[in-house]
């Protein structure tokens, strides 16, 4: 319930923080005289109306495609001997990000930044909160005490890993070395040591 109080909160802050620089950018571009023509009511609605028609196509489809992956992880997990907390971390975990993934990065080709990595963090944050959810659907009592204590390794790597991600947007990293950003490899190289160790 926490968790799930803490998302809706930090939701909150998020939203009327880029609400108020949104506003103070079409304040300052009013004063330079550069603010952009508005689209008409209507075209704002019918593209608006389609947006979200496709928005709610997509998550249907992973809402329908979601319990199938589980059920076809577990029977892996069972009939390759590795551990379902190993199956759930990294084929179950990669397969449900990879929507997330190819959002971002179509975010990026179209130039919309804060929305790829707003998807990446936002994901993870509740990913936190489906806790809430997680725990109401078990009914064999508390939820963290029938779960592997191999999970605390997952949980504080994942702190690790977003920690960085943190420490870039501080301190904004200029360069670049073979295409990448210091940060973002250290990122993924923490992940790919994170999954070996859990395998051990």
């Amino acid at each position: 319930m926490l968790l799930l109080l803490l998302y809706i909160l930090g939701m909150r802050v998020v939203f009327r923080q880029e609400s108020m620089k949104r506003r103070k950018r079409e304040q300052e571009l009013v004063v330079e005289g550069q603010m952009a023509v508005e689209p008409t009511q209507p075209s704002k609605r019918e593209g608006l109306r389609r947006a979200s028609i496709g928005f709610a196509a997509a998550t249907l489809g992973l809402l329908v495609a979601a319990p199938f992956l589980a059920g076809s992880a577990n029977a892996i997990a069972e009939q390759s001997g590795i551990s379902t907390t190993f199956i759930g971390t990294s084929l179950v975990g990669i397969t449900t990000s990879l929507p997330e993934l190819v959002t971002a990065i179509a975010a990026v080709r179209l130039g919309a930044f804060d929305l790829a990595v707003g998807n990446l963090f936002g994901s993870n944050a509740f990913n936190m909160a489906a806790f809430f959810f997680v725990d109401v659907a078990f009914r064999g009592g508390p939820l963290f005490n029938a779960i592997s204590d191999a999970h605390a390794m997952t949980a504080l790597w994942s702190i690790l890993l977003m920690s960085i991600g943190l420490m870039g947007i501080i301190y904004r990293v200029e360069k670049r070395y073979l295409l990448i950003e210091p940060d973002s490899f250290l990122i993924i190289l923490g992940y790919c040591i994170g999954l070996w160790l859990l395998f051990q």
